[in-house]
């Protein structure tokens, strides 16, 4: 049924998206009006995927070095945590997928935003490494599989057909901030009051901000049965996709790409305060990969109209081993905001890369699962990265860690380059 109140002008459009009286069909050319509904979802989203991400994610590699100093601990035994929440964040991811399929994201986001809220409030009572462990991997993993890209990329792809790549980059847009605001404002917190009293104020941020967001303003799309003419947009089922060699190749390459950078999110701040750079410092530079990430997600969408997607995919790898290479090479400040502004920028080019890679080649209908079957083997990748690193860290030192990393990159923009 048609988005009642919604009046655009209509010439030019397709005869399947213009109706009479200009009302338009709430899939088709509407969802350009600025009072369009979706838009106000994308803005909710995004501010539930910049609290998740920055209070998870953009946090882990502020606290190694303070965990480590305060209680002891190794390298692989913090490292491990974080490896273990992102397995339990694919897992769960899956049965996720269904469900947001099926029912929205609103429900699941708050309550993911509850989990995450709980499990910081956890962490400062943490006592041995196996409790971290446990807090971090199952409470931070659940919590991040419940309000990380692959829910909010799924309402996106349900709310918009038309519009989808605008909103798909205003979404990462948004998202960029995450590391601008909580890579500072956290270190910040550290520095001051200790990491245990940090996590209590993160913990605050997604009780009374990221949760009511999510109850108030995220919303599940409106099924809009076809009309005579209209054309459809195909979808493509969960066990259709899955036996396409694209999907594994692709797949793959993620899974590779995203093992490296997992490495460098987790390490680059501990490795750089190792260097001699002070942790403040270090901290508030970090905050400059969300700025970074504003062109790169800007030049992912020009180059989406121009390049095959596993192209871009492609060069988007390239330029994260271009980013380490900076990283490990770095001899002043210098060396250490272009290594920021290289990597920032790739990696936050990966987010509406991976995103419009599903929607583009399976469709919206089961866009939830189809992703999360992908994000399994994709997070078990990222999940082994810190593992790996926090051994060869150990035992070797920094150099073969990042050297690896950049090898990495390479061989999954390769694959990546391989993919037809």
């Amino acid at each position: 049924m048609p988005w009642r109140g919604v009046r655009v002008r209509t010439e030019g459009l397709p005869a399947a998206v213009a109706y009479a009286g200009g009302v338009i069909d709430g899939r088709a050319a509407g969802e350009s009006a600025p009072r369009y509904k979706g838009w106000r979802v994308v803005a909710s989203l995004g501010v539930v995927t910049v609290i998740a991400y920055g209070t998870t994610q953009y946090l882990f590699s502020l606290i190694v070095h303070p965990v480590a100093s305060d209680l002891g601990w190794s390298h692989a035994q913090i490292d491990g945590a974080y490896s273990w929440g992102l397995a339990v964040s694919a897992v769960a991811g899956v049965p996720i997928g269904a469900a947001c399929d099926r029912y929205g994201a609103r429900a699941i986001m708050a309550a993911g935003a509850a989990l995450l809220a709980t499990s910081l409030a956890l962490l400062t009572v943490v006592a041995t490494p196996l409790e971290f462990q446990l807090v971090w991997g199952a409470g931070i993993g659940l919590g991040t599989a419940l309000t990380y890209y692959p829910v909010s990329f799924t309402a996106v792809a349900q709310w918009f057909r038309y519009e989808r790549p605008r909103a798909f980059s205003r979404l990462t847009f948004i998202g960029a901030f995450s590391s601008t605001i909580f890579y500072p404002a956290t270190g910040v917190l550290i520095a001051r009051y200790g990491w245990r009293e940090a996590l209590w104020y993160l913990a605050a941020v997604n009780l009374f901000v990221s949760l009511p967001s999510a109850l108030a303003f995220v919303r599940r799309a409106p099924r809009v049965p076809a009309r005579d003419g209209d054309d459809d947009e195909r979808s493509v089922s969960v066990a259709a996709a899955i036996r396409t060699l694209p999907f594994w190749m692709m797949t793959a390459a993620l899974s590779i790409g995203y093992l490296a950078s997992t490495v460098i999110l987790a390490e680059h701040v501990a490795y750089l305060t190792g260097r001699g750079y002070p942790s403040a410092a270090v901290a508030s530079a970090a905050g400059l990969l969300g700025v970074a990430y504003l062109p790169g997600r800007w030049l992912a969408n020009v180059g989406a109209r121009r390049l095959p997607p596993t192209v871009l995919l492609a060069l988007v790898l390239f330029a994260e081993a271009a980013g380490v290479v900076l990283l490990a090479a770095q001899r002043s400040w210098v060396g250490v905001i272009a290594y920021l502004a290289v990597f920032g920028a790739a990696y936050g080019a990966m987010a509406p890369v991976r995103g419009g890679l599903v929607a583009h080649f399976f469709g919206p209908t089961s866009y939830g699962r189809i992703s999360a079957i992908q994000n399994l083997p994709v997070a078990l990748g990222a999940a082994a990265g810190p593992v790996i690193a926090g051994v060869l860290i150990d035992r070797f030192g920094y150099p073969v860690a990042l050297g690896g990393c950049v090898t990495a990159f390479i061989a999954a923009g390769l694959l990546a380059l391989r993919t037809r």
